[in-house]
């Protein structure tokens, strides 16, 4: 009897060791943890394989903007950066319309673009007093001004999606056209382009029609006689081919333009810290400003002198300097815009008057610093 037992006792224990063998235990095994990280190497950028980043603008590849400012811009970074990053430019136009900029860069298909906030009519109503007539006296008063006003007002509202990076500023602007002018009643009948709203105003308030239209299209309009004339800076004409269907020139100096360069947000926020770094400390307020007096000087003088031989070798007229008294007229003709902007976007509850008290305090304060005596 006790070896029956024996025999059944052990027949039970093979079972029991077969079964377990094949899987047949219904208790799960306990898992053994792994102590290493599973997670993806992070990406290391070289010289040899540098990050690859996308800038595209609507200015062409001639325009002094390109050479005195962007070129210089993205050179700096990719320096600073031991080579590490390499910014590609898209001039032109070349990678989407002007006004798809803004859209492009916070969908990702630009990494960096520079955006004009008068081509999205509402979306940026605060910036847009960068466009007002008068306020600025230079490009790099302009820039420097633009960057502080707009990272204390706008960088966490309206440029919330996207990282501020630049404010290219431009020199006011003079009048270039097919007819005359030289008193505000020569705006009677005119038809001038415009950039946007603001510049709307302006052209209105002078007794013009403004015709709203890209500056690539200026060139075509102008021969086609859609317009009579139009604001821009010396550069400008030469680099869009405006200068070549246009007689006439008067030194107004009426408004300026000032720019935004945005970088994607995710792009932004991936960054490696030293290449991060590299943008923080060759991008901000100080560097849109010493940037805009190359370009200032690229602007009024060597464009300046291209326009003046140009003229002289076809006939033209030349250049033409209202007296002091008539363009007062201008100026005071012009001078209710500002208060119907600030009527906008006080509607809107938006704190455009003290914004706008700010700006006027930051160009008393920076008027002597920055002094062009090429001008």
């Amino acid at each position: 009897m006790n070896k029956l037992l024996t025999v059944i006792f052990t027949l039970v224990i093979l079972g029991s060791l077969i079964l377990a063998g094949c899987g047949g235990s219904t208790t799960s095994p306990t898992a053994t943890t792994s102590t290493t990280a599973t997670t993806s190497p992070t990406k290391t950028y070289t010289p040899e394989e540098p990050l690859e980043l996308k800038f595209a603008y609507h200015t062409p590849v001639t325009a002094s903007l390109c050479g005195e400012f962007f070129q210089p811009w993205t050179d700096s970074i990719e320096q600073a950066a031991g080579g590490r990053v390499r910014i590609t430019h898209y001039p032109g136009g070349t990678l989407a319309s002007l006004s798809d900029y803004y859209d492009a860069v916070t969908s990702g298909l630009i990494d960096i673009a520079m955006v004009e906030q008068e081509e999205s009519q509402g979306r940026f109503p605060l910036t847009e007093f960068t466009l007002l007539p008068f306020i600025f006296p230079n490009g790099p008063i302009g820039a420097r001004v633009s960057y502080e006003i707009m990272e204390k007002y706008t960088f966490d509202t309206e440029w919330k999606d996207v990282k501020v990076l630049m404010t290219p500023s431009l020199p006011p602007m003079d009048y270039h056209g097919t007819k005359q002018l030289h008193t505000l009643e020569d705006f009677q009948g005119m038809k001038i382009r415009s950039g946007g709203l603001v510049e709307g105003w302006v052209i209105e308030a002078l007794g013009a029609t403004p015709v709203e239209m890209e500056t690539a299209d200026l060139s075509t309009a102008l021969e086609r006689g859609m317009i009579d004339g139009c604001f821009l800076t010396h550069s400008a004409l030469n680099a869009f081919g405006a200068r070549d269907v246009t007689q006439y020139r008067t030194i107004c100096k009426l408004f300026s333009r000032t720019w935004v360069i945005v970088m994607n947000l995710q792009t932004w926020e991936s960054l490696p810290d030293d290449i991060r770094t590299a943008f923080e400390e060759n991008s901000g307020a100080e560097a849109s400003a010493q940037l805009a007096i190359g370009n200032e000087y690229a602007t009024i003088v060597t464009s300046g002198k291209i326009i003046d031989a140009y003229d002289k070798r076809v006939g033209n007229p030349g250049w033409y300097t209202p007296p002091a008294d008539e363009l007062a007229r201008w100026r005071e003709a012009i001078m209710p815009v500002t208060e119907r902007w600030l009527e906008s976007v006080e509607a809107k509850g938006l704190p455009g008057r003290a914004m706008l008290e700010e700006v006027n305090s930051l160009v008393e304060k920076y008027k002597d610093l920055y002094i062009l005596d090429f001008e």
